[in-house]
């Protein structure tokens, strides 16, 4: 990943986006101080984006392209248990936060591209902005949320629940991610999941 460039206009257009989203107004003076804090980054298919047994110094914005965090298994096999796309924040946070290894490795499963901002800058802003760090924390909420439902659809291992999962919280997975990762986050073979698709379609 190279974590140097100049963040690009549509990047940051996505970002100023989903800060309105959340429901937060920036003053001009905050987000020009975010802006300067932000590199850009972009990653290649297949590209790690994050290692296992790496402490994140980043939190990665995505602008475009689609991630995986990968788990790795005795059998030799890697599964798949989230995914993170456009306008979403990508990171293994709690790792991030606490200074310690990641369990994972987050992989691009499409080429991406987006924004950097230093994990202390994050910290702080977190913790004592009430502009940036107001964004902050309405993210960190829904990360929270999310991972709870996450965990809720995984314990059920039923694969109509993680289906719906993936058409509610990831409909651009749904649309450009091979078969054979969605099968993997679904806990499935590809053949499964084919078979599953189509009595969907016949259903």
């Amino acid at each position: 990943m190279n974590p140097s460039l100049t963040p690009s206009p549509l990047a940051l257009e996505l970002l100023a986006a989903d800060i309105r989203r959340q429901g937060v107004a920036l003053e001009a003076e905050a987000w020009e101080a975010l802006v300067k804090r932000c590199s850009g980054f972009q990653c290649a298919r297949g590209e790690v984006v994050f290692a296992i047994s790496e402490v994140p110094k980043h939190l990665l914005f995505v602008a475009s392209g689609i991630a995986a965090a990968e788990w790795a298994m005795p059998d030799g096999r890697t599964i798949i248990h989230r995914f993170f796309e456009r306008a979403q924040w990508c990171t293994t946070i709690t790792s991030a936060i606490g200074g310690v290894e990641t369990s994972d490795t987050i992989v691009a499963v499409a080429e991406m591209q987006g924004l950097l901002i230093p994990l202390e800058h994050w910290r702080e802003a977190y913790l004592l902005d009430d502009q940036v760090g107001l964004y902050f924390r309405h993210r960190m909420l829904a990360h929270l949320l999310y991972a709870k439902e996450l965990i809720r659809v995984k314990t059920l291992n039923s694969t109509e629940a993680s289906h719906r999962f993936l058409q509610e919280h990831h409909p651009q997975v749904l649309a450009e991610v091979r078969q054979k990762d969605i099968a993997r986050f679904m806990g499935i073979t590809p053949e499964a999941l084919s078979r599953f698709l189509g009595r969907r379609r016949s259903g």
